[in-house]
């Protein structure tokens, strides 16, 4: 029986990379293993180009020498609505314990520098952003919170911490009887101890009062003790026994009937707390503070306080959020120092601020209201204050998703939403999506209407369904989880990604600490849903580097300077050149800089500029040293089979598609014309399953990107018209196998744009 010839045609290879496909049942528009290699929004293949610096670079000097062996923290943010102006955009570069805030829309941007702030914190910190009413906020991991203004030109920061009111008390005992819960809230003990006079002022004991019987104000602690010789529970409350005075000449005065409450217990309810505002992370030392101002404002207050415990919370706010006109912070820490039975553990809480009307709000963790007074007493829908997750630890990330709020922490993943009118005080929801968390701070990203994030065991996107509910599915578990697998636990740990919304790719950089000597970075095209590697390798001594990203505008402007030319010659004023300075707006499809990091300067101290994918010559670092390295691009093509893995097969004839991209001449510099902008593109087939040389079943290399016929230039001014715009080359195959795939790679300084291929494939008759 004849051998059998079948067509074969691959017009689209967008899948990217995939790892978890069936060998036998591999999808023909996926790569078995790549680098380099784009997804254009064409669906077309290209290679990288490479890694520059900016035109016009300088380096940056970072204020920092680490040690030989320390780590430092890079990592970029945008700083947008700048002042409330909706077309300023700022970039912000933390390295180590330095910021430094750069005018993005300006060229080159390393020259513009605008502010630098040194937080003297460690140098393995990430620090997290927010921006509220064009206003920058900085968590930091310390009690400080960062706020960056700007007003005229002028950048400014101050340091504030977060404030709460004190609704959790401090632990009370009256010898071996608690007096904060069940029937222990109704003892009215006859000693007074510092934990319970503090409770009883944070509980409406805290104002001096006019009594039934003098129109002086007088401690109300010490009247009831004076009317009934014990001292006030932790159920009791001022305001249940105040009266207006009907029969006084100024019917305003209020008086506190002592007696009234003492014969009147109000049962086993705890009295409403929260009369002192506290620093929520010095909680121990802020009481003991607010007590004493309290007593020396109110010269009538009695029972002055010794002391408290500690109960401190280490550290601060590791992360920070916008939502909902307010700010959000959490990622605290779940130690206490020298806690009691009432500290917050405050590793499941997030707090939020007063609804955000001008600076001093954004830091108010609290409701205006006093809780303990008698009148205005009830939070209302701008009020701040904090929530717990309960079961939720190690939150790691807060992020804006739709009408809520993701909470990412290493546990897990839970949203904080509202009702029909938003999330506010009064009304919100709080709900668990996954039990699978993120231990990656900097690779959550908010991306049109979704949320991505790296987690131990994969990459995670929460969505919302066709139901309307919000799930988190795992998008690496069927396409590249062995991939994802093999990134080491401290690459997945500091890992930064950014979203570019003019190219709808998502981006996570790793391996991009100081000392490593390469960075990959992980793509996920966001139209094709598929991913892709890259690899940009340091040239020497880890140096220069890739190390984050920041966001710019696509069109910025600066200066360029020309020189004067009168009659074709230079013009000359007391032997200087006459140069003109003219602004220049410049435009491109790209909205993300990379921090390279370049050679030390003096006495060890980092430096570093910025750069992009955008050298013609497909060469990293090129104007770093002038000669830079190839940046490498290849592909190996899924198993082809033909939907029969028993049978032998052949290619009759491979036909490849490439895109023509010569589109002119220029000399080499010995007169000779050469085409600009080539392309190459070496192929090899590898057959039955083969993953090495060594299984002797690889065909040779050959190239495939060639002109049917000879082009002779006209001269340096041609511009390499062909008439065809794409490349075909029938090609033969060597070698047969139950199974075929192909590597494609790149060839130096040439140009590689894969559209697809066909093929004749020969089975053969018989087993």
């Amino acid at each position: 029986m004849a051998r059998q010839v079948s067509p074969v045609e691959q017009t689209t290879f967008v899948q990217g990379l995939v790892t978890e496909a069936n060998i036998l049942t591999f999808p023909p528009d996926a790569s078995v293993d790549e680098k380099n290699f784009e997804i254009r929004r064409n669906g077309t293949r290209r290679r990288r180009l490479g890694m520059s610096f900016e035109s016009g670079y300088v380096p940056v000097a970072s204020g920092l020498t680490p040690a030989p062996t320390a780590d430092v923290v890079f990592q970029g943010f945008s700083w947008e609505n700048v002042g409330g102006q909706s077309d300023k955009k700022l970039g912000v570069i933390q390295t180590g314990r330095i910021l430094k805030i750069f005018d993005t829309m300006t060229v080159p941007l390393s020259d513009n520098e605008l502010f630098s702030y040194d937080t003297l914190l460690n140098n393995d910190i990430p620090f997290s952003f927010a921006v509220v009413d064009g206003i920058l906020i900085v968590a930091t991991g310390q009690k400080e919170i960062l706020i960056f203004t700007y007003n005229s030109g002028t950048i400014s920061v101050v340091e504030d911490i977060l404030t709460t009111r004190d609704l959790f008390g401090v632990e009370d005992y009256s010898g071996s009887t608690n007096l904060t819960v069940g029937s222990g809230l109704t003892v009215r003990p006859a000693t007074l101890t510092d934990s319970h006079r503090y409770n009883l002022r944070n509980q409406s004991f805290a104002e001096p009062r006019p009594t039934k019987t003098t129109t002086d104000r007088i401690d109300p602690i010490k009247e009831f003790f004076d009317r009934g010789a014990v001292y006030p529970s932790n159920s009791d409350a001022v305001y249940f026994n105040i009266y207006p005075d009907v029969e006084a000449t100024n019917k305003t005065i209020e008086r506190f009937h002592a007696a009234d409450l003492i014969a009147n217990p109000p049962g086993m309810l705890p009295a409403p707390r929260g009369y002192f505002i506290i620093d929520a992370m010095e909680r121990g030392a802020s009481r003991k503070t607010e007590y004493d101002l309290l007593l020396s404002r109110n010269s009538s207050l009695q029972y002055p306080l010794v002391s408290l415990p500690q109960d401190k919370t280490p550290g601060g706010a590791s992360v920070v959020c916008e939502f909902a006109g307010r700010v959000w912070f959490g990622g605290f820490s779940g130690d206490t120092i020298d806690p009691d039975e009432k500290s917050p553990y405050l590793s499941s809480y997030v707090f939020f601020s007063r609804l955000v009307s001008d600076f001093s709000d954004i830091t108010k963790c609290y409701q205006t209201g006093d809780p303990t007074a008698k009148d205005a007493s009830d939070i209302v829908a701008t009020d701040g204050g904090f929530i717990r997750i309960s079961g939720a630890y190690g939150i790691s990330g807060l992020k804006t998703l739709s009408d809520g709020m993701l909470v990412v922490a290493s546990n897990g993943v839970w949203r904080i939403f509202g009702g029909d009118t938003g999330f506010d005080s009064t009304n919100y929801t709080v709900e668990k999506i996954t039990e699978h968390g993120c231990t990656s701070p900097n690779s959550i990203l908010e991306v049109d209407g979704s949320v991505f994030y790296w987690g131990d065991d994969g990459i995670y996107l929460v969505s919302q369904n066709e139901l309307g509910d919000f799930k988190a599915n795992n998008i690496s578990q069927g396409t590249i989880q062995t991939f994802f697998d093999n990134i080491g636990a401290i690459d997945k740990k500091y890992c930064t990604g950014f979203y570019d919304s003019y190219e709808r790719k998502v981006r996570w950089l790793y391996g991009n600490n100081i000392y490593s000597d390469k960075t990959h970075e992980l793509i996920l095209d966001v139209n094709a849903g598929a991913f892709y590697p890259q690899e940009i390798k340091a040239i020497s001594a880890n140096r220069p580097k890739v190390v984050a990203a920041v966001a710019i505008p696509p069109f910025r402007s600066g200066e360029i300077t020309d020189v004067v030319l009168v009659g074709g010659d230079i013009a000359v004023v007391e032997g200087d050149p006459v140069t003109v300075t003219t602004q220049r707006v410049e435009d491109g499809l790209r909205e993300s800089a990379y921090v390279l990091l370049l050679d030390d300067g003096v006495g060890g101290e980092l430096r570093y500029t910025f750069g992009f994918y955008n050298d013609p010559t497909f060469t990293d670092w090129i104007d770093y040293d002038g000669v830079g390295l190839d940046a490498a691009a290849y592909m190996v093509t899924g198993y082809l089979t033909g939907g029969d893995t028993q049978r032998h097969k052949g290619v009759v004839s491979l036909t490849m598609h490439l895109e023509r991209t010569e589109d002119g001449f220029e000399e080499d510099g010995e007169g000779n014309l050469i085409p600009k902008n080539p392309s190459s593109c070496i192929l090899q087939s590898q057959w039955e399953w083969t993953n090495s040389a060594a299984s002797n079943r690889w065909g040779r290399e050959f190239q495939v990107y060639r002109y049917k016929r000879f082009f002779l230039p006209s001269g340096v001014g041609d511009p390499y018209d062909t008439g065809h715009q794409i490349i075909t080359t029938k090609n033969k195959l060597r070698g047969n196998g139950r199974a075929l795939s192909m590597l494609i790679r790149t060839e130096p300084k040439k140009d590689c744009r894969v559209l697809g291929w066909s093929m004749l494939m020969g089975v053969e008759p018989s087993v």
